[in-house]
Parts: C-alpha cells; structure tokens; sequence
C-alpha cells in the first residue's frame, strides 16, 4: 500500500489530495484499535486510579494507625521512664534506709558490747563480793563456833563462880563476926583499964 506523501500534505494542508479506500480502512482500523486501546488504557488508569486510591486510604489508614501505635508506644515509654525514675527513687531511698538502719545496727552493736563489758564487770564484781561474803560466812561460822565455845565454857564456869560468890559471901559473914567479936574485945578491954 502506498504511503501518502504526508510532507506535501503537511506543507498544504487545505490542499486536496488523493487517497485510496484501502489506506483510509487501514487507517481507521488502526484508529479503532488505538481508541480500544486508549479505553482499555483509560480502564486500566481509572483501575489504577481507584486501587491507587484504595492503596493511599489504606497507607492514610496505616499511617494513622502507626501514628496513633506510636503515640501509645511513646506514652507506654514515658509511663515506663516514669516508673523507673520513680523505681530508682525508691531504691535510693530504700539504700539510704538500708545505710541508716546499717548505722544504727553498729550503734546497737557497740551498745551491745558497752552493755556485755559492763554485765562482765559487775559480774566480776558480783563474783568478788560472792567470795567476800562466803568469806564473811565461814568467818561468822567461826565466830559462832567460838561464841558457842565460850558459852559453853560461861556454863561450865557459872557454877563454880556461883561457889565462889557464896564462899565470898561467907568468907564476909566471919569476917563480920570477927569485926564484932574484936569490938567487944576493945570495949572488955576499955572497960578493964578504965577500973
């Protein structure tokens, strides 16, 4: 089939020109398959359009959804900082409790030894007085020994000074006697030289 010369008709175009039957059929098969086309292209656009639109509502979805994941993961995180701050707080303030009663622990401890130092030293002391007392025991045992050993010798001796005592008393009585018999002797003997 022989071309148009299409310069020419470029170059005039409102000029007349002779084409045959077969080219113009050629010609709008062509254009038949190319508007075919050009629906199954705009088909296919519009396709692609609306899944390109499904896709982007689905990706403004998903966004949407990861945004607001995010936010809940970023507050979850914050919560989470938050609780280990106060975590790490607490255990400050626990470890300054636990070196405080640490603190008082030693205090008590060397009260404690205080304490047991002087327990041993007034039991030294309690011993001392202990055998100070057993000693004062045994001497008040032998001052009772010796009390009763006098006592004894006081009721052995009793009598015999009671003997004494009336032998005194009797020993006075004579010596009575003989005082009254000598002043009888001086009166006799007055009377006599006064004659």
């Amino acid at each position: 089939m022989e071309e148009p010369e299409w310069e020419k008709i470029q170059s005039k175009p409102d000029k007349k020109f002779k084409v045959l039957g077969s080219f113009l059929l050629d010609r709008k098969k062509k254009i038949v398959m190319l508007e075919a086309e050009l629906k199954k292209a705009k088909i296919l656009s519009q396709e692609s359009n609306a899944k390109a639109k499904e896709l982007e509502e689905k990706l403004k979805i998903q966004e949407e959804t990861l945004s607001k994941k995010l936010e809940e993961q970023n507050k979850v995180i914050e919560e989470n900082e938050k609780i280990i701050n106060d975590l790490k707080l607490d255990i400050n303030s626990k470890e300054n409790k636990i070196g405080d009663l640490k603190a008082a622990i030693e205090g008590v401890k060397s009260s404690v030894d205080i304490v047991k130092q002087d327990i041993a030293e007034k039991e030294k002391i309690i011993q001392e007085k202990d055998n100070i007392i057993a000693e004062k025991d045994n001497e008040i045992n032998n001052l009772k020994n010796q009390i009763s050993q006098i006592n004894q010798q006081i009721d052995e001796i009793e009598p015999r000074i009671q003997e004494k005592e009336n032998e005194l008393i009797n020993m006075m009585k004579d010596n009575d006697e003989l005082l009254n018999e000598i002043r009888q002797y001086e009166e006799k003997t007055k009377q006599l030289e006064a004659q």
